[in-house]
């Protein structure tokens, strides 16, 4: 089977207050370090859609495997972001995995686990102690389904007429729900052990 990833890295950091995704992880930055969990799971290709920043960001990604899509309606809100990122993966894929930029804590044994779960037809999501998290795993036909929707909440309301086909993941990770969103949730994930291998 053969996966694809969506990273949304649109926004204007607005609450952080600076281009957070660029902000120092480890050895690599917040963006980086969120898109090195799926290379290091060999999911071929990855979309990085970028909005508010795409200059900067665009200067600082050269992996060759990652494909950058710029969004110029990113201030419509993260949905558009969403399907731009869907409509520019290639026909084909099984599923694609949606996550924000800004999601570095997680282990990339997640996606390796998401893959494991995955049946045609259901999308999956990991689950942290009855919290659903990051990042979700659409199968075909919900990629299909979110890119012809508008407005907002496109993924819910994609997960919530199929809810009856959701597989949901347990897994030993709470970085699946740590986004940064302030500068208090960055120092204190940048500052511990966070940004998994």
């Amino acid at each position: 089977m053969r996966f694809g990833a969506v990273i949304l890295a649109a926004g204007t950091s607005a609450r952080f207050g600076e281009n957070k995704l660029l902000m120092p992880f480890g050895r690599s930055t917040v963006l980086e370090t969120t898109i090195s969990h799926f290379c290091r799971s060999d999911i071929d290709p990855i979309v990085v859609v970028t909005g508010a920043h795409a200059k900067s960001i665009g200067r600082r990604l050269k992996d060759g495997r990652v494909q950058l899509v710029i969004n110029p309606l990113f201030g419509e809100g993260m949905s558009s972001s969403v399907r731009k990122g869907l409509e520019s993966l290639p026909h084909g894929l099984d599923g694609a995995f949606i996550c924000p930029g800004d999601l570095p804590a997680f282990h990339s044994r997640v996606v390796d686990r998401l893959v494991e779960a995955f049946q045609t037809g259901c999308p999956v999501v990991p689950v942290f102690h009855g919290r659903k998290g990051h990042p979700l795993l659409l199968d075909r036909a919900g990629v299909e389904e979110a890119i012809t929707l508008f407005g907002d909440r496109i993924l819910q309301r994609v997960l919530e007429r199929r809810s009856h086909k959701i597989v949901y993941v347990e897994v030993d990770d709470e970085g699946i729900l740590q986004d940064i969103d302030t500068r208090e949730d960055y120092d204190r994930m940048a500052g511990g052990t966070a940004g998994g291998q």
